[in-house]
């Protein structure tokens, strides 16, 4: 008989299919046991199933395994307790059919076998019973979880840990708040790092009483990390800090709950939080004051550079190249000062840093500053041969700095208006009208007094109208620096100095007629 013939045989049998696919199982061959596979997946109703469930345990354990995945693929609630059993079965391959059976089949009272089963020595079994422990339907499983929890040994309460983070058991905090405490450091640690994903912001003041009472150093790392996830969780600008700075002053006699805190201060970066940080960045206490000190020099804005210059000063060795270095990664964050002001702090921080290795780095910054000054600064390196790889380094970035353009209408051809041709151009390809605009990005910040426009092979395409602005920030223009008429092909336009990187020309005049274009740009600076 060929599978099809089977098959169909299967299907007109219906109800009464069961014997022929038991003998399709039983066979030693293995086409035949997955023809019967296919076949008991498919049949109707439930007399087929229970027929083959009254025999899986006396079928071959081949067809065991294959016919326990037909339960769980029908979502055959009937099979459970068979299925229960056979988790413990002797062969490798029904009791891993079995575990990943016990996902969709089972009920809470599942819940210890899987958990049990998640923390064996077998790597792959362990992997299918925290897929089902993690995907266990029923309203009461995270209740179950919670249940055997007390009473399980350590490697099993990690895996019930889990199972809650994963299953997102989001009113678990009563039994992983217990859990904090357990005698088992990797219980705690667990612990809060479930606490960390599951925990709601009005939890955030339990949740660090439980920080400054933790035990043992890896379950206070995953504490204070704990603590930083739910913070983070507050919309509310400024606000994240308050339950840890709120707690601070209770803390003032233990040194090592105090550290932590800080710590947690430092990655949750609300500025309110830093005069509690300045505060305790002169206490006497040595590692209370290196807490503080590292939370300034992690921080996330540039509002700490005052206090890192300050301390790297002022402090010992060891704490001036923790503020050093502090200070010259707070310059690489993204800030509003100016490329020249930013130039001067690389240029402190060259003064102050305490060893070749923050001078280096120092020079290294200098390469992403956009200003001809960096030329001045980095000179007295060139020669020596300590530094002169980072000086070249930051000059050769600086050389290869170039103006590049933009504008609103046309913008692939804007560069034709700065490649030196004047046979080229760009243009609005549309009638001159108020609003349109073409801008200049220098690459770094230089002293503008004078642009001409030049239209000449385009003799009419001058600017009837225009207003010049020149920034340091592409999206904050400020107040046009120059407003005016053209008045021929070449539109020589001269203002009072001005520091930018960027320069926009926006169309201020109407005509109907012509063209904006601009064959080539020129740019007086410095």
């Amino acid at each position: 008989m060929s599978v099809a013939a089977f098959l169909g045989l299967a299907v007109a049998h219906g109800d009464t299919a069961a014997p022929l696919i038991l003998d399709a199982f039983k066979s030693a061959d293995v086409k035949w046991q997955n023809a019967a596979t296919e076949a008991a997946r498919a049949a109707k109703g439930d007399k087929t199933p229970q027929a083959l469930l009254a025999q899986l345990t006396s079928l071959p354990q081949g067809a065991q395994a294959l016919l326990i995945g037909v339960f769980a693929d029908r979502g055959y609630a009937a099979a459970l307790p068979s299925v229960t059993t056979l988790a413990a079965s002797p062969d490798p391959a029904v009791r891993l059919a079995a575990l990943h059976a016990l996902g969709p089949l089972g009920k809470p009272s599942s819940v210890s076998l899987l958990a049990m089963s998640a923390a064996s020595a077998d790597a792959t079994e362990a992997d299918a019973a925290r897929v089902s422990l993690y995907t266990l339907r029923g309203a009461d499983v995270d209740s179950a979880i919670g249940y055997f929890f007390p009473t399980s040994e350590t490697s099993v309460k990690t895996q019930l840990i889990r199972a809650l983070a994963a299953r997102n058991a989001a009113d678990s905090d009563r039994v992983l708040l217990m859990a904090t405490s357990d005698p088992d450091e990797s219980v705690r640690a667990e612990a809060f790092t479930a606490l960390g994903a599951l925990s709601k912001p009005d939890q955030l003041p339990a949740l660090t009483d439980r920080l400054v009472n933790v035990q043992g150093e890896k379950a206070r790392a995953e504490a204070e990390t704990a603590v930083v996830n739910v913070a983070q969780k507050i919309t509310t600008e400024n606000t994240r800090a308050s339950a840890v700075l709120t707690k601070l002053p209770a803390v003032k006699s233990d040194a090592k709950a105090q550290a932590s805190l800080l710590r947690v201060l430092g990655r949750i970066g609300d500025d309110g939080a830093l005069p509690a940080i300045r505060s305790a960045a002169n206490d006497s206490n040595a590692e209370v004051s290196e807490a503080a000190l590292r939370a300034l020099a992690g921080w996330s804005n540039d509002a700490v550079l005052p206090d890192l210059q300050r301390l790297a000063q002022k402090g010992g060795e060891s704490e001036r190249l923790i503020a050093v270095r502090g200070f010259l990664h707070v310059l690489t964050l993204p800030s509003k000062r100016s490329e020249e002001q930013t130039l001067q702090l690389y240029e402190t921080a060259l003064r102050f840093a305490p060893s070749p290795a923050e001078k280096k780095t120092a020079l290294a910054g200098l390469a992403n500053v956009h200003t001809e000054r960096v030329k001045t600064v980095v000179k007295p390196f060139l020669n020596d041969p300590q530094y002169s790889a980072e000086a070249q380094a930051a000059l050769g970035k600086l050389a290869k700095t170039t103006i590049t353009a933009s504008a609103s209408d046309n913008d692939a051809e804007a560069k034709l208006a700065i490649d030196g041709k004047v046979d080229t151009r760009w243009s609005s390809g549309a009638p001159q009208k108020p609003g349109q605009w073409f801008q200049l990005d220098l690459g770094w910040e230089r002293s503008v007094s004078k642009i001409t426009l030049d239209s000449t092979p385009s003799a009419g395409d001058y600017p009837r109208g225009y207003e010049v602005y020149v920034s340091k920030d592409s999206t904050d223009l400020g107040k046009p620096v120059a407003k005016g008429n053209g008045n021929g092909p070449i539109t020589e336009i001269r203002f009072a100095s001005k520091d930018g990187r960027y320069i926009r020309i926006v169309q201020a005049g109407t005509e109907a007629g012509l063209w904006w274009s601009i064959h080539e740009i020129r740019v007086d600076s410095q």
